[in-house]
């Protein structure tokens, strides 16, 4: 701050004015008397405001204790001022003592007698009078205080028992005062900050929340008047005390308290800007509560915000500091008086010295401006440069902490109500809000600064801060400044020109917190558990992140929690992992029980029902009605149909309308040209349906959709108590098995298809007579399979996979119980990827009864089997032949499925009441079938605030549905437990808790992924590397070899061959040298180069051994690694020694070794597993990829597979994009922050560039992890592992087979130049000069279409 701006905040910004007399009731223009002049010259020889009006006001100041004990302080302080206020000392937080109140005798609150009397006696002891702050608030008051047994995990306490601790707290600390220090305190704020700014009162106070509306306020006054001494004035005490709203209802409080003689006063905490308020409001707000009586208005927290720190800001931050203090005066004392500051007395003095510079540079109160002549502004302007360049050579010495407050990280406070940042937008001035960090940087700028820039959130929104901080200031904030904290700021809602935003900066001070957010727990004695849970590997539908529900599920006590996400099992390694990080003890009981929430294809039923293994050729009823709505037990037949065929041919027909006794729907008249005159005359059902059944006996039926035509004459032959137990046949399955590339199944699709005229289609007889037609085609194509009755029609449609691909699917959940079961599920998954993928993949029933072993099958949960039978009012028998089914099944809250209540498809489901009836009905299943029923979430985000998530993940999907989420979040028991009471509260404890905890009782404790390593197996793989690395070793050093390379041969073999990793280097050297065979060369990258093993089985060109000559004559073989020439080249390259003759053959030596050491490959132990990265050519990979498989059988390699999740790039365009089309701005620190939590969703999966997984032969990869196409493409004859490689790499060989343009272009340059490119020495100067000529090319740049700039020049360059 510069000079100006110190002197003017020298009493205003530090300080509390104190005015002590009440106002008049009306405003009147004043004039001076000559007595008021004598008094105000008497004012202009006070030295400092504090004795110029001390018969008018007390001024004061806010302080924490360690100032008074502080002698320079203490002497600024004594000057100044003559009254005290303590910052923090005397709030509710420093007073209380939890420890003492929870084991106090008689149940209330104690409090903290020595952090009290440190207040009390810093005051005495200095002669200074105290203003007490505060016994009431909503913040800074424990928690804990409120609670029973003042234990902040338990719940909150009745009114009664709130309203006694009240009583006992300002007892206590009312009498400490008064016995200990009488006098000392003689102004009390009983009451701050109660009232909103819109009007009425703060809602949020726990003190509300218990009391249940305002009540507590005149508890507290009517507490501390019995209390209290007579003297001792009693205040509520606010901000924002001028806006109008918050006026009436404050002048509302304060005149009901002032009638009881409750209230001495109001206090203005006065936190104002530059511009805001004008003193206009100030003055009509005073008006206001002074016409409710004789009140005393205090100015408690005075300070005005100054974003603009020039000499020209200081300077109009002294003429509103003087605007307000000359509005006090006339309005308080009706002293018409002018204010001005003499800025003159600058001296030099380094900052800690003007610390001791007095701060009540003299501010003179003077009746008028006097002009300032030009000498003097030019001895002031002067005196200010000195005085500047002397705050700036000094400003950089660290200034000592002072603060009693260890969370007060930067500034001074952070007082103030606190403020949604959602309501943060525009610039509205200083607020106070409260958040966690979600992103921190610094950057340096000049003059030593650091501006320190975070985004933080209170959950309703996110803004930016900047704070401009000293160098040698910012490992002190940092070390409590960190992203994921809690904070409370205080900072000015400005514009940001860079961010072009609004954001924080000014910041006042920022103090660390504790997390705020409410926190859900499961508080139930027992706990239930949850069987059916999404997260994020559920393609593009959940957003729960592993790692997090597995965190919550153990942190609430639950015994176990199940992961099934829609068809995969993707998030079982990453769940292990989760389970793993937790650390638990061998006996602790909570377990991860994996699972999938499969889609379950029926291929076993809904083709021959009830069959009696009748022939083709025997007789049949084709028949097809038409009805009011879907539901037989809801709505009416109005028409029947159907044509009779025997021996393949249609020989009889029946057709009548029926009487429904109903009104027809509109719909359901103009779907079938059917209306009520054409049925009004007709006979009932009653006489009709006997004739229809007469017209079918011993007949097999015929229907298309047969269910539902089927559901209707059962129904109505119930009614009627007639028997219906048919065999019948369906024409839309047949249809699936026999036209399978058919897209849709609907009648007019099938009689397109097959040339069948339907000309008045949705007319029972009309459709009827083109069904028998379809039927009779049917059969031909049927005899033409070698199919000639029912029995075999059955057979054929189990297990074929086209029909499955077109079955309708329903969920299904699927556990595993055992080590069985987990193997079984895996197949039933790579069965689902591979062989039945359509859309999704699908499980079919026949495959699930094949491989149940193991496995618990649940019903899921809406789109599941049984739900929809129940939903579209299956036959008894068919919902309970779908029942016995399952395991046990499962029912979910209201909430999950009231979307049917406004879907014109759920006809039946009008209320929430009919959602209830069907879980109803599911559970008297369960008792019937003695199946488990369990109550589920069918958990699609973590708590209820994170539907957001998922709202934009589907937007970004195109789901038109998206806004409309359903309450899919991770429920507590006792949430559960409500959400089913209308069961009745031991079957809603039954559905919950007990059969939850039975299921996940009945699932051992398996891993996902297999524990131990599985190489794959080369017969005589050890002595073969070692025969290859010792013939290549004689072939290129001659035997015996020289005693370097033999030990670090014979170091290397050991350590590869003991840890069985011989084997690895046979498969890379055969991939290697198949590759050099069909003419390409293979590069190696990475530590393999160390290996001298490597170097010779081929896999790599690089030699490890320390630089040395090698005479390449096969019948001289002479090496040279100890001569001084070579030595100096030690930890150096080889080639690049000078050329050297061989002395004993005289033959050009080869230049070898890079000195490299075999353990940067396998380790200082060397039991490191070897990674083998191999470049094969481009153009080679597929080649060398289908060698594997010659090297390890069919059937035993697969493709690395890989999980593409959503990356945050895509997600920041998904989340801008959904506000942005609902018109809602949203800053991008928040766009950002909602994009955190929508990365990592599934989206697609892939596979590794190069990757290729081993299976030892004998074993099964559903041991290890199902199997599936890359990105679930059918057409691809690629198979890949369903988990991602990295998974289990630690179990499988993977070997990395990648392909690069390096090899290929080696090979095209070996063929057009008829050179090896073996044979081109490493240091070979014209290759080297390409990087900075073409010359050694003997050709120009110009002459290829570059640029020839000074390329051929010494020091040139060139370009192409």
């Amino acid at each position: 701050m510069k000079k100006a701006g110190r002197l003017a905040a020298a009493v205003f910004a530090a300080m509390l004015l104190v005015t002590g007399c009440g106002a008049p009731a009306e405003k009147k223009a004043v004039e001076t008397t000559p007595e008021q002049s004598s008094k105000i010259e008497q004012k202009e020889e006070a030295k400092n405001l504090k004795d110029a009006f001390k018969k008018d006001f007390k001024v004061g100041v806010a302080i924490n204790p360690y100032q008074l004990k502080d002698e320079e302080t203490k002497k600024i302080i004594l000057e100044n001022f003559n009254s005290i206020t303590m910052e923090n000392g005397m709030k509710p937080e420093a007073i209380l003592d939890q420890r003492a109140s929870e084991n106090s005798k008689d149940g209330m609150p104690a409090i903290n007698e020595e952090n009290l009397e440190e207040c009390l006696s810093l005051a005495k002891d200095n002669g200074l009078v105290l203003r007490g702050h505060c016994l009431v608030w909503h913040n800074q008051t424990p928690e804990w205080f409120f609670c029973e047994k003042y234990d902040a995990g338990n719940a909150k306490v009745n009114k009664e028992t709130m309203k006694k601790r009240m009583e006992s707290y300002i007892k206590k600390v009312l009498s400490f005062c008064q016995e200990k220090y009488p006098g000392v305190v003689y102004a009390l704020d009983v009451v701050n900050e109660s009232c909103d700014d819109g009007g009425g009162y703060r809602t949020s106070s726990l003190w509300y929340e218990i009391y249940g509306d305002e009540s507590y306020i005149e508890d507290a006054f009517t507490f501390a008047r019995k209390y209290a001494d007579k003297d001792v004035k009693l205040f509520y005490n606010d901000y924002n005390e001028y806006m109008p709203s918050k006026v009436s209802t404050i002048a509302e409080l304060v005149k009901k308290l002032y009638d009881k003689k409750l209230i001495d006063g109001v206090g203005f905490q006065s936190h104002w800007d530059m511009n805001y308020p004008d003193t206009g409001m100030i003055s009509d707000a005073m008006q206001k509560y002074s016409e409710i009586g004789d009140l005393e208005i205090q100015f408690t927290e005075v300070d005005m915000h100054n974003t603009d720190d020039s000499e020209e800001g200081l300077k109009k931050l002294a003429d509103r500091y003087k605007e307000f203090f000359e509005m006090i005066l006339k309005e308080r004392f009706s002293i018409d008086a002018k204010v001005g500051f003499d800025f003159s007395k600058t001296i030099d003095r380094s900052l800690k010295m003007e610390s001791d510079y007095r701060l009540q540079q003299e501010i003179h109160t003077i009746v008028e401006h006097a002009d300032i002549v030009e000498k003097e502004q030019k001895e002031e302007k002067k005196a200010r440069k000195k005085a500047a360049a002397t705050k700036k050579e000094h400003m950089f010495k660290k200034k000592p902490k002072y603060s009693d407050d260890p969370t007060l990280l930067y500034g001074r406070n952070c007082d103030g109500e606190l403020m949604e940042i959602k309501d943060i937008y525009d610039e509205i001035g200083e607020v106070v809000i409260h958040g966690q960090i979600t992103f921190l940087e610094t950057r340096e700028i000049r003059n030593e600064k650091t501006i320190i820039i975070f985004h933080i959130t209170d959950f309703t929104d996110t803004i930016s801060c900047k704070v401009f901080v000293r160098n040698e200031q910012l490992p002190d904030i940092l070390d409590g400044l960190k992203k994921g904290g809690f904070y409370r700021i205080k900072a000015v809602a400005m514009y940001d020109k860079f961010d072009h935003e609004i954001s924080l900066g000014s910041v006042a001070g920022i103090k660390a917190i504790t997390d705020f957010r409410e926190k859900r727990q499961d508080t139930s004695m027992e706990k239930r558990v949850e069987l059916h849970l999404h997260t994020v590997m559920s393609d593009n539908d959940s957003v729960v992140q592993i790692k997090d529900i597995v965190n919550r599920a153990y942190e609430w006590g639950h015994p176990a929690v199940a992961i099934t996400d829609h068809g995969v099992l993707q998030g079982f390694p990453i769940a292990r992992h989760a389970y793993e990080d937790l650390r638990l003890k061998e006996d602790d009981p909570f377990k991860i029980i994996y699972g999938v929430e499969g889609y379950f294809v029926d291929d076993l039923g809904d083709l021959i029902i009830d069959s009696k293994g009748q022939s083709l050729m025997d007789s049949y009823v084709v028949f097809d009605i038409e009805t009011t709505g879907f539901h037989p037990s809801k709505n009416k037949i109005i028409e029947i149909g159907a044509v009779k065929v025997i021996n393949g041919e249609i020989t009889d027909r029946f057709s009548e309308f029926i009487n429904p006794r109903v009104p027809i729907p509109f719909t359901i008249e103009r779907l079938t040209g059917i209306n009520d005159a054409m049925v009004c005359d007709a006979p009932g059902v009653e006489e009709i349906l006997p004739k229809f059944l007469s017209f079918c006996e011993g007949c097999v039926l015929v229907a298309h959709n047969a269910s539902f035509d089927t559901s209707f004459i059962r129904y109505n032959a119930e009614q009627l108590g007639i028997e219906f137990p048919p065999t019948y046949v369906d024409t839309v399955g047949l249809a699936r098995f026999l036209l399978p590339h058919l897209g849709r199944f609907k009648l007019d699709t099938v009689a397109k298809e097959l040339h069948v005229s339907l000309e008045n289609h949705h007319r029972a007889v009309d459709d009827a007579g083109a069904t028998a037609e379809i039927f009779v085609k049917f059969i031909e194509m049927l005899k033409d399979r070698g199919i000639y009755d029912l029995a075999k029609l059955n057979q054929f449609g189990e297990n074929n996979a086209d029909a499955v691909r077109k079955l309708p699917s329903y969920h299904v959940i699927i556990l595993a119980l055992n080590e069985v079961g987990r193997v079984n599920l895996y197949t039933l998954i790579s069965m689902s990827h591979l062989k039945y993928y359509a859309r999704r993949p699908r499980i079919p029933k026949s495959e699930l009864s094949k491989y149940r072993e193991g496995l618990l099958v649940g019903s899921a949960c809406e789109a599941g089997e049984l739900y929809q039978a129940i939903l579209n009012d299956k036959s008894e028998e068919r919902i309970a032949k779908i029942a016995n089914f399952y395991d046990y099944l499962e029912i979910q809250p209201v909430g999950n499925n009231r979307f049917m209540i406004a879907d014109d498809k759920h006809d039946m489901i009008s209320s929430e009441e009919d959602l209830k009836e069907i879980n109803r009905k599911i559970v008297k299943l369960g008792e019937q079938f003695k199946k488990p029923v369990v109550a589920t979430c069918d958990v699609h985000f973590m708590d209820p605030q994170d539907e957001i998530y998922r709202r934009i993940i589907m937007a970004g999907n195109g789901f038109s549905d998206a806004d409309e989420q359903a309450p899919l979040y991770l429920r507590t028991t006792e949430e559960m437990l409500e959400e089913f009471a209308y069961l009745g509260s031991e079957k809603a404890e039954e559905v919950v808790i007990t059969n939850t905890n039975k299921i996940a009782d009945m699932i051992e404790k398996i891993s996902p992924i297999h524990p131990d390593k599985f190489p794959p197996v080369i017969e005589n793989s050890d002595q073969d590397l070692k025969n290859i690395c010792f013939t290549k070793a004689h072939e290129m050093y001659g035997d015996p070899l020289p005693e370097i390379v033999e030990s670090r041969l014979d170091r290397e073999l050991n350590s590869i061959i003991s840890n069985g990793y011989a084997v690895m280097y046979i498969i890379a050297q055969k991939l290697v040298w198949k590759s050099n065979e069909d003419g390409y060369l293979v590069g190696s990258r990475g530590s393999v180069g160390s290996s001298l093993a490597a170097t010779m089985s081929g896999i790599t060109e690089v030699n490890p051994l320390p630089p040395h000559y090698l005479c390449p004559n096969p019948d001289c073989k002479y090496s040279d690694f100890d001569s001084p020439e070579v030595k100096q080249y030690a930890g150096m390259a080889g080639c690049d020694m000078p050329d050297k003759i061989c002395p004993k053959c005289g033959t050009r030596m080869k230049k070898e070794g890079f000195d490299i050491p075999f353990e940067t490959f396998l380790g200082f132990k060397g039991d490191k597993e070897p990674d083998i990265d191999l470049n094969f050519s481009g153009e080679y990979q597929a080649n060398a990829h289908r060698y594997t498989e010659v090297i390890f059988g069919k059937g035993q390699t697969f493709k690395a597979g890989t999980i593409g999740t959503l990356a945050e790039k895509t997600a920041f365009g998904y989340v801008k994009n959904y506000f942005e089309e609902r018109g809602v701005h949203k800053r991008y620190c928040e766009i950002n922050r909602i994009v955190q939590g929508c990365t990592g969703v599934r989206r697609t999966t892939g596979q590794h560039p190069g990757g290729i997984i081993v299976l030892p032969v004998g074993e099964e990869i559903e041991k290890f992890t199902p199997v599936q196409h890359p990105a679930n493409d059918v057409n691809s004859d690629i198979i890949t592992t369903h988990f991602d490689y990295h998974s289990i790499d630690g179990n499988l060989l993977k070997l990395d087979i990648l392909g690069h343009d390096d090899p290929t272009m080696i090979r095209m340059l070996e063929d057009l130049t008829g050179i090896s490119a073996r044979d081109v020495p490493l240091d070979q100067r014209d290759v080297m000069s390409l990087f900075a000529s073409t010359k050694a090319l003997k050709i120009e740049p110009e002459d290829i279409g570059g640029n020839p700039g000074t390329g051929n020049q010494p020091g040139g360059y060139w370009r192409l």
